[in-house]
C-alpha cells in the first residue's frame, strides 16, 4: 500500500473531523515521501490543508464539526508543543457575557507560555503571544476563562457586580477550581471574590436564577494528549493550601496556616483533628514524633492542646515551625527579604548548572543564592519564616511559584526536568521576587497567626532524630495522646525528594544525591528506629495515653509496627481499621495505574476503654486480616 493509501486510511480510522500534523504520519515513511503524499492527497481535494504541516478532512467529507478550523488547528499545535493555549483576554469576556465595554477590538489573537508564534490558519493571520502563566492558569477549562478575564478587565475596571457575575457563570467545580488556584489572580482580585456557598449556588442554578455554566473549548486542553502522562509529572499531587470548611476557611488565621508548605505525606487536617478531638482531652498534650509538616502540633495548638513533635527532615521541620509559631509581623519579614536583596553579589546570579540556568530567571536565583548564605532559619525566627515561605514557592507550576515548571510537592530529577524544558522550549519566568513575596505574605498573615490558648504554651517542635531529641524534652510533659505515621518501610527518600529545598537551607549540594538510609531500605534498621522511638514516646506519655498510628498495608511495614507497637505496650489492646486498596498515589501521575497497599490505623487503648467503633479488635499473636491484594513486601 502506498503512503498517500495509508495515510488516507489512517485518517478514515483514527482523525475523521479532527485536524493532525505532519509529525502524527511518520510512521508511515520519511519526512519527505510523507509531504509528497499529503500533497498529493490536497490536490485531490481529499485533505484540506489548515496551516503548514497541519490537515483536516474536508466538510463534506467530515462529521458534523463543533469547533471550528482555527481552533482545530491550534489544538494540534497545543498537543504537539505540550502547551495550552488560551484565547485572548478580550475573547474570555467576551465568552463569560461579562457586561462591561469592550477593552480593546476583538481579534484573532490567542496567548501560552512558550515562544510568541506567528502563522496563518485557513486563510486567517492568527497570533499566539507569549504571556506569564498566571495569565493562563486552568487553561483547557471554563475557571480559566474566568482568570484570563479577570487579568483583561483589570483593576480599574472590575466591579463586585462584575465579580459576582463570573463566579457565579461557573459550575460549582469550576468555582472550587478558581479558588484553589488563587496564587493565579492579581491580589486585589483575590480580595473581591466573594465567599458564595456552593450548595446554595447550585440549589439557586436549578431554580434557573443563575446562567448556566460556560463550556470549555476542545483546543484549549492538552490533558487529552498521548503525552499527558509526562506532562502531568510536572503538576501538583498536593494543593499547598487545602482548607477546610467553617472556621477552618480560608477567612480564618486557621485556614491560612493549616495547609503551609508542600508535603508528599501528611495527615488530612480533618483527619487529625477527629482523632485529637476523640482521644486527648481539652488542655491535654499531644505528641508526633514524625511530624512532617507539622499537621499535628498544628491542630494542638488551634484546639488548645499542648504538642510535641519532631522530624529529621528540615524542610519539615521549617514548615511545622513556621506554621506553629511564625514571626507575627508580616512587615518585619518583608524588610528582612528586601535586606537580602541589597545583599546580592554578581556571582550570586550566575547558575551553577544548567537546571539552575532553567529553574529561575537570574534575578531569583540570585535572591535564593544570597538567602541561602544570609538567613539563619535554625536561629532567628523571622529569618526561619523568609524561608519558610520561600520553601512553599521554590519550585511549583508555572504561576504558583517562582520556578520553571514543576510539581509542588516532590523536587524532580535535574537531568529529566532539563530535557522537558528544553523540548518544550519553556523559560523560567521572570519575576519580581521582592513584590511577589510581599503578596504572599498579604495572603498569608491577612487573618493574623493562630494564637495558642491561655496557659498553654506553643508546641514544642524539634529538629532532629526522634529516638535521641526526644529525650532533652522537659519531664514535665506527658502526652495524654501520641498520633503519628512513621515512614513506611523502602518507600520514600526525603533527601532526595527535596533535594531542591534542601539545597536552598544549605544542607545538600547543587544536585542531588543518593542517601539510601533516607529512605529506611533495611529490615534491621527500621525495626530499631520504630522501637526506639515508640520507646522514648512512652517514657514520655501517661500510663493511659492512647497510641494512634497510621502505617503501611505492605505486610513487612504493618507486621513490624504491630510487633513494635505490642512490645513497648504490652497492656494496651490493639485495634485496626484498612481504608482499602488505592489507586490516586504519587506514581500514578507516572503512568502506574495499579492498585496500591492503602494504609492500616492501628490503635491501642487501655485495656478498660470502649470498643471503638469501626475498629477491629486483633487478636494476641496475630496480625490485621487485610483482604488479598499482594502485600507481601
Amino acid at each position: 500500500m502506498s503512503a498517500a493509501k495509508e495515510i488516507m486510511q489512517w485518517v478514515t480510522d483514527h482523525s475523521i473531523g479532527e485536524a493532525f500534523s505532519t509529525a502524527d504520519l511518520t510512521r508511515f515513511g520519511t519526512r519527505a515521501s510523507v509531504d509528497q503524499a499529503l500533497s498529493r492527497l490536497v490536490k485531490k481535494k481529499c485533505l484540506l490543508r489548515l496551516a503548514r504541516g497541519i490537515f483536516i478532512t474536508p466538510s463534506d467529507q467530515n462529521v458534523v464539526r463543533t469547533i471550528s478550523p482555527v481552533e482545530s488547528a491550534l489544538g494540534v499545535i497545543s498537543r504537539r508543543s505540550n502547551c495550552a493555549i488560551q484565547v485572548s483576554g478580550t475573547e474570555a469576556v467576551k465568552c463569560l457575557n461579562i457586561p462591561v465595554e469592550p477593552i480593546s477590538n476583538p481579534d484573532q489573537n490567542f496567548q501560552w507560555v512558550a515562544k510568541p508564534r506567528r502563522l496563518t490558519i485557513a486563510g486567517k493571520s492568527i497570533h499566539i503571544r507569549s504571556t506569564s502563566p498566571r495569565k493562563v492558569a486552568l487553561c483547557g477549562r471554563p475557571a480559566g476563562l474566568a482568570v484570563t478575564a479577570i487579568w483583561q478587565i483589570g483593576r480599574p475596571n472590575m466591579t463586585s457586580t462584575i465579580m459576582t457575575t463570573i463566579i457565579n457563570s461557573l459550575s460549582p467545580e469550576e468555582r472550587r477550581a478558581l479558588r484553589e488556584s488563587a496564587a493565579a489572580l492579581p491580589a486585589w482580585a483575590r480580595e473581591q471574590m466573594p465567599d458564595v456557598d456552593v450548595d446554595v449556588v447550585e440549589n439557586m442554578r436549578s431554580s434557573a436564577i443563575i446562567p448556566k455554566s460556560i463550556p470549555s473549548r476542545k483546543f484549549h486542553d492538552v490533558r487529552n494528549s498521548e503525552t499527558e502522562t509526562a506532562r502531568s509529572a510536572f503538576h501538583d499531587d498536593l494543593d499547598e493550601d487545602a482548607i477546610d470548611s467553617g472556621k477552618r476557611s480560608a477567612s480564618a488565621a486557621e485556614g491560612r496556616w493549616s495547609g503551609f508548605g508542600p508535603y508528599y505525606a501528611m495527615f488530612p487536617v480533618d483527619f487529625a483533628r477527629q482523632v485529637i478531638a476523640r482521644y486527648c482531652p481539652p488542655g491535654g498534650a499531644v505528641m508526633d514524633p514524625f511530624c512532617g509538616r507539622g499537621t499535628v502540633p498544628f491542630v494542638a495548638l488551634a484546639t488548645g492542646r499542648e504538642g510535641l513533635a519532631c522530624d529529621i527532615n528540615p524542610v519539615a521541620w521549617i514548615y511545622a515551625k513556621t506554621k506553629t509559631d511564625p514571626y507575627p509581623d508580616p512587615q518585619v519579614v518583608l524588610r528582612r527579604a528586601r535586606k537580602i536583596y541589597t545583599l546580592i553579589t554578581r556571582n550570586d546570579r550566575r547558575p551553577k548548572n544548567e537546571f539552575q540556568e532553567l529553574a529561575w530567571s537570574r534575578d531569583v536565583l540570585g535572591f535564593l543564592n544570597a538567602a541561602r548564605r544570609e538567613l539563619n532559619w535554625k536561629g532567628s525566627r523571622i529569618d526561619r519564616t523568609l524561608m519558610g515561605i520561600l520553601l512553599v514557592h521554590l519550585h511549583a507550576k508555572l504561576g504558583n511559584g517562582i520556578s520553571n515548571q514543576m510539581r509542588q510537592s516532590k523536587a524532580m530529577a535535574p537531568e529529566y526536568s532539563v530535557k522537558w524544558w528544553r523540548e518544550k522550549e519553556m523559560l523560567p519566568p521572570e519575576i519580581d521576587i521582592l513584590a511577589y513575596l510581599e503578596d504572599r505574605l498579604e495572603w498569608r498573615y491577612k487573618m493574623g497567626v493562630v494564637e495558642n490558648a491561655e496557659d498553654v504554651e506553643r508546641p514544642t517542635i524539634l529538629l532532629g532524630d526522634a529516638r535521641t531529641v526526644l529525650r532533652r524534652t522537659p519531664k514535665a510533659f506527658e502526652a495524654n495522646l501520641i498520633l503519628t505515621s512513621p515512614p513506611y518501610y523502602g518507600v520514600t527518600n526525603y533527601r532526595y525528594d527535596n533535594w531542591i529545598r534542601l539545597w536552598l537551607l544549605g544542607e545538600g549540594p547543587t544536585l542531588p544525591q543518593t542517601d539510601a538510609w533516607a529512605r529506611h531500605g533495611n529490615k534491621e534498621e527500621y525495626r530499631e528506629l520504630l522501637n526506639r522511638t515508640f520507646t522514648v514516646c512512652k517514657k514520655k506519655s501517661t500510663e493511659d495515653a492512647v497510641i494512634y498510628v497510621r502505617t503501611d498495608a505492605r505486610k513487612f511495614t504493618l507486621e513490624s509496627t504491630v510487633d513494635v507497637l505490642r512490645g513497648v505496650w504490652p497492656d494496651k489492646r490493639l485495634y485496626f481499621a484498612f481504608d482499602g486498596f488505592k489507586k490516586a498515589t504519587q506514581t500514578a501521575l507516572f503512568g502506574d495505574k495499579e492498585l496500591k497497599p492503602g494504609e492500616v490505623d492501628l490503635l491501642l487503648l487501655p485495656s478498660d476503654h470502649p470498643i471503638p467503633i469501626g475498629m477491629q479488635l486483633i487478636e494476641v499473636n496475630t496480625y490485621p486480616n487485610l483482604p488479598t491484594n499482594d502485600l507481601s513486601k
